[in-house]
């Protein structure tokens, strides 16, 4: 879902009018005015992969990976382009060989990102860049072939990245890149294996403006007293999400589970962007009693294994996409089923279908070894005091 949203941003005609008090431009003055305002950028990375199991300690090397992105440079056609200084919104294709490994293959990814300003001068700019995607792994775990693969169990996983850059503008259309990132694969426990791949990297690169950027509206053009601005000391935003997971375990007990979810959150707006509060998990994993079964350990009611847990909260709306972060511990999980310990975190992915009711896909992970993947639903509504 979110490839789709972001990609027809990134690619979609962007011809409009120049702002006027007196009234309308022609076609053509239109389109001079208004460009698609696309770059191409290149990136070449060097990095290696994390053993965080000992399995993994055979992927030890240092290797290059390579990227392509078509990106987009916002410059204030709507409301949060400007509320998040004119962030790029690209789509990127990333290879990399993995080392050559003869187990790991080679990986290939497809990933929206959007890249925030943290700080910025004439020439320089300091931003975070989020992406989330589809990987492929040209080799997977098999139990006779490939044994030694313990990294993932699928060919098709979730890809994301977050990096931290530096651009310098050489020139009006020139830009100079370099940075550090992190790349993760995982398939959310779709299959097992997976204890996933986390591939830290430098990287240094150019983008290249296809054509004379627009130049930037300013704010004056909106309302500058947006209800919202009135709002902010005085509401409470609460959310209730429902997420069904799926685990396909067939390498160790040859049959698929479900993991149901209900969380919520309550939150305070802190400003046009943030929202701060806390959070709550209710879950249940079918796959828990088998696991406990395997350790021989028997227990009469099923329901035992339902965990709760409460989280610090922390959301982010950039226009009808919001990305949730949940760093979380459980207050109630049965004796029994600890091997995952205390704590865990969830990353969610929301898009508004209308004010209130929003589409959900949220990865729960526990110390960066992925849990599942959940896709739901989810409803809002706020309360003023």
């Amino acid at each position: 879902m979110l490839i789709l949203i972001l990609a027809f941003i990134v690619l979609s005609p962007n011809v409009y009018g120049q702002y006027s008090k007196t009234g309308n431009r022609s076609k053509h003055a239109a389109h001079k005015l208004f460009r698609s305002n696309l770059l191409l950028s290149g990136n070449v990375y060097y990095g290696f992969i994390i053993n965080h199991h000992v399995g993994m300690e055979i992927y030890n090397s240092h290797f290059p990976s390579l990227e392509l992105s078509l990106i987009k440079a916002t410059y204030g056609k709507k409301y949060w382009e400007q509320l998040y200084g004119y962030p790029w919104i690209g789509i990127a294709y990333w290879y990399s060989n993995l080392g050559s490994s003869s187990y790991l293959g080679s990986a290939h990814a497809i990933f929206p990102h959007i890249n925030f300003e943290l700080y910025s001068t004439k020439k320089l700019n300091l931003g975070f860049r989020l992406g989330a995607g589809l990987g492929y792994l040209t080799k997977t775990f098999d139990r006779l072939t490939n044994y030694k693969h313990l990294a993932i169990g699928t060919h098709l996983n979730f890809a994301g990245n977050v990096m931290f850059d530096v651009r310098y503008q050489a020139n009006p259309r020139l830009y100079l890149t370099g940075g550090i990132s992190l790349t993760h694969f995982s398939n959310g426990s779709f299959k097992l294996p997976n204890y996933g791949l986390n591939i830290p990297s430098i990287h240094a690169g150019v983008a290249y403006q296809l054509n004379k950027p627009n130049r930037y509206i300013e704010r004056r053009l909106y309302d500058p007293t947006k209800p919202l601005e009135f709002d902010l000391h005085r509401t409470l935003e609460l959310d209730f999400v429902g997420v069904i997971g799926f685990k396909n375990l067939d390498a160790i007990f040859g049959q698929k589970f479900f993991v149901y979810s209900l969380s919520g959150n309550a939150r305070k707006e802190i400003s046009l962007k943030s929202k701060l509060g806390m959070g709550w998990d209710i879950s249940y994993d079918d796959s828990d009693y088998k696991m406990l079964e395997k350790k021989q350990i028997h227990i009469n009611k099923k329901f035992s294994l339902i965990k709760t847990g409460v989280s610090a909260s922390y959301g982010l709306a950039v226009g009808k996409l919001a990305f949730d972060f949940n760093f979380g511990m459980y207050i109630y999980m049965n004796d029994l089923d600890k091997s995952d310990g205390a704590f865990y975190h969830k990353i969610g992915i929301k898009y508004d279908l209308t004010d209130k009711l929003f589409a959900n896909i949220t990865l729960k992970t526990h110390w960066g070894k992925a849990d599942y993947i959940g896709w739901g639903m989810g409803y809002r509504f706020k309360l003023k005091y």
